[in-house]
């Protein structure tokens, strides 16, 4: 996602600060991290943290694609899209 720079990583940092509460990040072995992140972020390098985001993120793909390709991704009932749209929105 972007490229390798402080610069990136610095407007990245500040465009996500007070939007999430996450204190983990799990990168590449890439120095600029070491860098720019602040002290009370814990790094990890590696992709062993990751699989839970990626399947996280995939869910949300999946489920918001309903909104873009009716044939094979959307509800025949609209109640259950209104629950899907309930539930990723909320």
């Amino acid at each position: 996602m972007g490229k390798h720079t402080d610069e990136f990583l610095s407007e990245l940092v500040s465009n996500t600060e007070g939007k999430t509460d996450c204190k983990l990040w799990c990168t590449d072995n890439w120095g600029g991290y070491e860098r720019v992140l602040p002290a009370e972020v814990t790094h990890f390098i590696g992709k062993q943290n990751t699989q839970r985001l990626e399947r996280t993120n995939g869910m949300i793909r999946q489920q918001t694609g309903r909104w873009h390709r009716r044939q094979n991704k959307f509800s025949k009932l609209w109640e259950q899209t209104e629950v899907t749209a309930r539930l990723v929105v909320g």
